[in-house]
């Protein structure tokens, strides 16, 4: 038994995996895990709730892992945080014998497996990484104050940049500040104000939800932030293709912002010249099978993926999955 673990900035992802039936036996939820967005006690502390919760619904003890992969935001970012992260997983790894790498290797696992390409992984925050003549390469991730473009703290900050325009009256309208207002719970320059002196990613990122649900309802200003997150996007595709010099690879697109759907997802399909398989972010933590065996297919993946649907509707309610993955139903794609 494996178990594979995805601790992101917003949510935590434990799956407990029968690797050599490649058959997912069940998934624990919990709140985010990045130490750089929540702090190591809060991280530690989500790790071992989801952990905890997906041995349970499995019906294990932690002696039966085997192995555990854990894939973690913050994980290649500095020495000090591969020391964090390492200090953290070997208080809660249920087996000693563990790995840890940054999410978006496991992400790319996950979409790509062991082909030549690109993957591109949006979620509360971004990092991107490609895959030629078997290497793997990083590229971005920087974190949210010089980077994370593209991302969901990105899409949501650039947002209240744009509010902060309507409320002085130098672009037309007020969608943006009011849903601002409705969403923080506060007068728009008070929220601002407590934002600039508390800027809580995860708290911050949430907001991207709101701006993907006004752009659907026709908000043009809104539409814009998603458009110029596309830009980002196809600027990290085009430019890695060029690395395969006119070769067709497999190129991926992944992460929670995928979840505002086609009205993002078809942005981006038309500024990049390939074909693109799109992915979740909640769905990244299957990529540890394919760490720990490498003859997973495409088939025997799409197979994991449509159990874990299944898993999470049978195991939590809409509103346990709307508080943690921001959806009541998962989208069903399975790339």
């Amino acid at each position: 038994m494996i178990l594979s673990v995805d601790g992101g900035a917003t949510k935590t992802v434990s799956l407990v995996i029968d690797e050599e039936k490649k058959k997912l036996l069940s998934v624990g939820l919990a709140e985010a895990s990045n130490f750089n967005a929540v702090g190591e006690d809060t991280a530690k502390q989500n790790l071992f709730n989801s952990i905890s919760l997906a041995l349970s619904y499995a019906d294990l003890e932690p002696n039966d892992i085997d192995f555990a992969i854990f894939s973690l935001a913050g994980v290649g970012d500095s020495k000090e945080s591969d020391m964090i992260a390492n200090t953290i997983v070997r208080s809660v790894s249920p087996s000693k014998r563990y790995l840890i790498f940054n999410d978006g290797v496991v992400a790319y696992r996950a979409t790509n497996l062991y082909e030549d390409g690109i993957m591109v992984a949006s979620g509360t925050g971004n990092v991107n990484f490609y895959q030629k003549n078997g290497n793997l390469y990083r590229v971005g991730g920087w974190g949210w104050f010089v980077g994370d473009e593209g991302s969901a703290s990105w899409v949501a900050k650039r947002a209240l940049t744009y509010a902060t325009r309507q409320y002085d009256n130098l672009i037309e309208g007020k969608e943006l500040v009011k849903a601002a207002e409705q969403f923080f719970g506060d007068e728009f320059k008070e929220l601002i104000w407590k934002l600039e002196m508390r800027h809580e990613k995860p708290y911050v990122a949430s907001f991207a939800t709101i701006v993907s649900k006004l752009a659907k309802e026709g908000s043009k200003i809104a539409d814009k932030v998603l458009d110029e997150a596309s830009d980002y996007i196809a600027l990290v595709i085009n430019s890695v293709l060029k690395e395969f010099e006119g070769k067709n690879v497999r190129v991926s697109v992944t992460g929670g912002l995928m979840l505002a759907g086609d009205i993002l997802i078809n942005k981006i399909k038309a500024k990049v010249n390939a074909p693109l398989h799109v992915f979740y972010g909640y769905q990244h933590a299957v990529g540890g099978l394919a760490v720990i065996r490498k003859d997973v297919t495409f088939d025997d993946m799409k197979a994991i993926l449509k159990e874990l649907d299944q898993l999470l509707v049978k195991t939590y309610t809409p509103e346990k999955l709307k508080k943690l993955l921001y959806f009541e139903r998962p989208p069903g794609g399975w790339g």
